[in-house]
């Protein structure tokens, strides 16, 4: 595609008329959404971010674009393809919000279209419409927060799931079935990362004798945080250090059990979080159905980070330290969301590690991912993961294969 004959194709008309695609409800979701991947093109948005906002594979955005520059605004007069079940049961809901039947009609109720785990009818919403509409000056955080309590969207705890109510407002924007308030323009500067953490100039080799005991910190403190993300951030190969919905982190440290807490020695991150949605290999393991999933899942937690700091070598520390989390982290969970979680669950990049120190802490290889990529021609490229398990619970798979059974 020439983007100068993208450019060229934008007129105040054209881009008026695109605007008013971008934001109807009778046009369909194909419609609406290559709309707004236009719009999105002329205002410099990357192709990247494109993919995130519309929900469609990066080929289909640059497809998108190379029709509107060829044909201009004709390219809107038929549809590329049929809409998904997904998308016609948006396209329904967005019928009956423009044409509502009367209040009591069962036609409220369905169709539903599910976002990240939840099902929204037509009448949930109107509810959600009215509540954006009765706070015009709310910012997304907040129409979040009111999703949340609309809804009963709560972790276990009773706090609300803040950033899942907000990935569920940007998705039901993007469908038009609710209008966000637009982002302000602020650039954020990253803030910078002072080490704290001193690099020895070679590997320090321990034997079990100068580590004999481990000790397991949460993380529950500022300083202890900024600790566990600089280690992240500079060490560990996934640098991303921010994690999302419950969660528990811990720092590592070895010495002698006589040794005060000060003098003990930094050894390990690791960090725990919710289960993968749709796993297969994992799902299989179990036995479960849809619904017995949707009814269990946060009955399984992820160990989604793990870290040796890379100058530390010494024999079996990878299973001991896998050994000894295992042993305290369903306690832990309970402790601060007031339910124990049953399975642990995690995945190793099998062109970095074979997973050898997790089959020596008895945790279980159940299968491999396919990787995932929005990108068609780069899902071969994809590394595969290994899914290990971990039964924290005798009776696991009973209880997370029956619902009244799970949460006790």
């Amino acid at each position: 595609m020439n983007s100068d004959d993208l450019m060229a194709r934008r007129t105040p008309g054209t881009e008026a008329r695109v605007r008013e695609i971008a934001e109807s409800t009778d046009l369909g979701i194909c419609r609406i959404k290559r709309a707004k991947i236009v719009l999105g093109a002329w205002a410099g948005t990357p192709v990247d971010r494109l993919v995130l906002d519309v929900r469609v594979p990066p080929e289909s955005v640059a497809l998108c674009l190379s029709e509107f520059a060829a044909k201009g605004l004709a390219y809107f007069d038929t549809p590329a393809r049929q809409p998904t079940a997904r998308e016609a049961r948006v396209e329904q809901i967005l019928a009956l919000l423009d044409s509502p039947p009367p209040p009591r009609s069962s036609r409220w109720r369905q169709p539903t279209v599910r976002y990240i785990g939840s099902d929204f009818s037509a009448r949930d919403i109107q509810r959600l419409r009215r509540f954006v509409a009765e706070h015009p000056d709310a910012c997304r955080a907040e129409l979040a927060r009111g999703l949340c309590d609309l809804f009963g969207l709560h972790h276990r705890d009773g706090k609300r799931k803040q950033s899942t109510a907000l990935d569920i407002l940007k998705r039901m924007d993007m469908d038009n079935l609710v209008r966000l308030p637009d982002i302000p323009n602020i650039v954020r500067r990253p803030i910078p990362l002072e080490p704290t953490i001193e690099v020895p100039p070679g590997l320090v080799r321990l034997r079990r004798d100068d580590i004999p005991a481990l000790e397991f910190r949460l993380v529950e403190t500022p300083e202890c945080s900024a600790r566990w993300r600089e280690m992240i951030q500079r060490f560990h190969y996934v640098k991303t250090a921010r994690l999302f919905g419950p969660q528990l982190r811990y720092l590592v440290y070895g010495g002698r059990p006589e040794e005060p807490p000060s003098c003990r020695r930094l050894l390990a991150a690791l960090a725990f979080g919710p289960g993968a949605w749709s796993l297969a290999s994992r799902d299989d393991y179990i036995g479960w159905s849809h619904a017995t999933r949707t009814a269990n899942l946060h009955l399984i937690i992820n160990n989604m980070r793990f870290l040796i700091l890379p100058w530390i070598h010494s024999k079996n520390l990878a299973s001991r330290i896998l050994g000894g989390v295992t042993r305290r982290v369903a306690l832990d969970w309970e402790r601060r969301y007031r339910y124990r979680p049953l399975l642990l669950e995690t995945f190793v990049q099998l062109d970095r590690h074979p997973g050898t120190s997790y089959r020596a802490a008895n945790w279980i290889h159940v299968g491999t991912t396919d990787g995932y990529s929005l990108y068609s021609a780069k899902k071969a490229e994809v590394p595969k993961k290994a899914v290990f398990l971990y039964p924290l619970h005798p009776n696991f798979r009973e209880r997370l294969k029956f619902p009244r059974l799970g949460g006790e």
